[in-house]
């Protein structure tokens, strides 16, 4: 599980570098982000902090300290790799611009982390938990139900769309379909109550699991295609032949982790 966290991670965190570039390409016009491309080291903090809470006792803390530290060692991070690329470029280039983009791209950074990798790292942590494979099927299983529905729903009935400009294959019925769809999915597991796979759940439980999962997994949805649409570019990359790249996979995904794995902790173990 833990190795696969990291290549997954590893893997979205290249597709994010490139869509940056997009982004910094299509508006200014300037290779300079190359030197801000790659693997980004603090960025993989954020998993190793959260690995280490997990065998602790102290889960929490270290949780707390990572959304600290994580920022600031960012921030130290690209100002040094913006440093040195101010002692190598042409005098004549204004300052003002690439201070600009650097001040973005440590905000970028920071936002992936809190768009991906800070939600992510929480599938170690329900993962940990004693029968943790039941727990990740629950989180899965959720999140792929949600999208299914809104897949089918929008296929059979879809006609108005309210994210023409972010999301355009979105649609209202669709939207409604998640929700009824997860639903139905999360019923039809309580027949069979605690098992190596199931979790034991009242129909409460389904109800509050559907509507705050899949709000959060769609919300998750549009904000990757937000990203993409401000980059110019279709899919985040092309792993998956036909379905896109793996931020294109996970997106519904990484935002419903940590209501999992708190409702889970604090209402149903």
């Amino acid at each position: 599980m833990v190795l696969t966290v990291f290549i997954t991670f590893f893997a979205a965190t290249q597709e994010y570098f490139a869509i940056t570039q997009a982004v910094y390409m299509k508006n200014f016009k300037s290779d300079i982000i190359n030197d801000f491309k790659g693997i980004s080291l603090p960025i993989f903090l954020l998993p190793f902090g959260f690995l280490i809470g997990s065998f602790t006792s102290h889960t929490e803390v270290f949780i707390c300290l990572s959304l600290v530290l994580i920022p600031v060692v960012i921030v130290v991070y690209r100002l040094y790799q913006y440093s040195n690329y101010c002692s190598r470029k042409n005098p004549d280039d204004p300052i003002n611009k690439f201070s600009f983009i650097v001040l973005s791209v440590i905000f970028g950074d920071i936002f992936f982390c809190v768009f991906l990798g800070f939600p992510f790292c929480y599938s170690l942590l329900l993962n940990g938990l004693p029968g943790g494979q039941k727990y990740s099927f629950l989180w899965l299983y959720t999140t792929f139900q949600t999208d299914n529905g809104a897949l089918l729903f929008g296929k059979l009935f879809g006609t108005y769309k309210p994210f023409p400009y972010i999301s355009p294959q979105k649609t209202v019925q669709g939207l409604i379909g998640a929700y009824v769809f997860c639903f139905i999915s999360l019923l039809a597991l309580i027949p069979f109550g605690e098992t190596w796979i199931t979790v034991k759940m009242t129909i409460g439980d389904a109800l509050v699991i559907t509507i705050a999962s899949s709000t959060l997994g769609i919300v998750g949805d549009l904000t990757e295609s937000f990203l993409k649409r401000t980059a110019g570019v279709k899919d985040s990359g092309n792993i998956f032949p036909g379905h896109g790249g793996i931020l294109d996979r996970l997106d519904s995904l990484v935002w419903v982790t940590p209501f999992i794995y708190y409702y889970l902790v604090y209402f149903m173990i």
